[in-house]
């Protein structure tokens, strides 16, 4: 049993470790999840709103979730909205709605994360919102409203950040913000960090992601790391900061709400899957996603690869009941993480000879994060580097989608245009190849 520590921000020393009476798990565990002998910054929950993040859970030309951390201290807490105007006094038209609330224990303090969810607004519109409790007022924060149209828009995804994130993570999240400040949403691949129930490092992933978790959305993906871990290096339970600070749509199969799940914007379906588990039993939702997808584009995130970057991590569920899928309803694109390598390539890849055009659902590996592995060519693919810090800004249009990955000093790593075909495989043109 593990002992809790009454003090702001915890730092266990090894005596700590050695005198408390718990098993060795317990041990193991205790040392994972805490936080470093050197701390960049403040983590633990104060009386003011923290790691505020924007998400979708239904409609998103009309609705906005907005969730934020305090201490215990708060309780009905409120979002406060209105439209944006040119003048200072935004207080006339203020519309309210009251979140709701949960704690979370950790290994010395307890943190609440509030949620609010509003359901009114108006596409196309400019707002201002902010948080406020009881002696308590944030300061006011902007989003724009998208509208349902068919002008093209762009948003970003990340591989794997996981370690050691304030220090070598967030300049490539600053790096794609500026070079993509009208993105849409942020897409994280998995392994957002590097122990599932760490608070420290989910501190360091909110610090991170500052310039734009108070605008843009974010939608999410679980890896390997969400999950905590016993001595064995078996999974024993899910992330308890996940559901709490992430609130996405609950329309997937039963048991993976916030990690299963699709959202659709403009002419794409984004569709999230978890390939921790429960591979097989996904399968049958993923069929009837996709198969009722009134969109232009099918684009599928989860975080085990479907053709590997790395030497030996060849995966075998996802191969054998999801790739059939994605054949069969020719998926535009695969965003995933987990190899610490960039690759991709398409499921025609393989077996293109010299000369012929590629084709096919295009399948992407890619890092954002420090952790780098050794990269292992495999025919499958067309583009690949090892030893890079990546970002991808992707732009989705009528026909087309623009695929562009940049290193973190912002240098056009590669690009890829793939042009719609209705009833087949689609056409891919670059002029990136290794």
């Amino acid at each position: 049993m593990l002992i809790l520590y009454s003090c702001a921000d915890f730092k266990p020393s090894k005596s700590q470790l050695v005198k408390t009476e718990h098993s060795p798990n317990d041990s193991f565990l205790l040392a994972k999840h805490s936080p470093p002998e050197h701390t960049a910054l403040h983590f633990a929950p104060a009386p003011f709103a923290d790691r505020v993040s924007l998400s979708w859970q239904g409609d998103v030309y009309t609705e906005l979730t907005v969730t934020w951390r305090t201490d215990t201290s708060h309780r009905d807490m409120e979002v406060h909205y209105t439209k944006n105007g040119p003048g200072a006094d935004q207080e006339s038209q203020i519309k309210k709605v009251v979140a709701n609330y949960k704690d979370v224990e950790g290994i010395s303090y307890t943190s609440r994360y509030h949620s609010a969810r509003i359901k009114d607004l108006n596409p196309g519109e400019h707002y201002i919102y902010r948080i406020e409790g009881e002696d308590y007022k944030s300061e006011w924060s902007t989003y724009r409203c998208p509208v349902n149209s068919a002008d093209s828009f762009k948003f970003i995804y990340m591989g794997d950040a996981q370690n050691d994130l304030y220090d070598t993570w967030a300049r490539v999240m600053r790096s794609a913000y500026l070079k993509c400040t009208d993105a849409a949403f942020v897409l994280h691949a998995g392994d957002l960090i590097n122990h599932a129930d760490n608070d420290y490092e989910w501190a360091e992933f909110f610090a991170s992601t500052e310039p734009f978790k108070k605008s843009i959305p974010v939608i999410a993906t679980p890896g390997n790391h969400e999950y905590v871990k016993n001595l064995e290096g078996k999974k024993i339970s899910f992330s308890k900061y996940w559901k709490p600070q992430f609130n996405f749509p609950n329309n997937g199969p039963e048991g993976f709400e916030d990690q299963a799940y699709y959202i659709d914007y403009r002419n794409v379906r984004v569709i999230s899957l978890n390939s921790n588990r429960g591979i097989k039993s996904q399968v049958e939702w993923l069929e009837k996603v996709l198969e009722e997808n009134p969109k232009t584009w099918s684009i599928v995130t989860f975080h085990h690869p479907v053709y590997s970057g790395s030497k030996g991590r060849y995966n075998k569920g996802v191969n054998e009941h999801w790739k059939p899928i994605f054949d069969k309803h020719n998926v535009d694109l695969v965003l995933q993480g987990h190899d610490h390598t960039y690759a991709r390539g398409t499921n025609y890849s393989a077996n293109r000879k010299d000369g012929e055009d590629m084709k096919g659902s295009f399948y992407v590996v890619s890092v954002s994060g420090r952790k780098q592995y050794p990269l292992e060519i495999q025919p499958w693919m067309d583009r690949y580097g090892e030893n890079l810090q990546l970002y991808q800004v992707i732009e989705i249009g009528e026909k087309t989608i623009r695929f562009q990955a940049f290193t973190a000093d912002d240098l056009l790593y590669d690009e890829v245009l793939i042009e719609k075909v209705e009833n087949g495989p689609n056409q891919i043109f670059s002029e990136f190849q290794n």
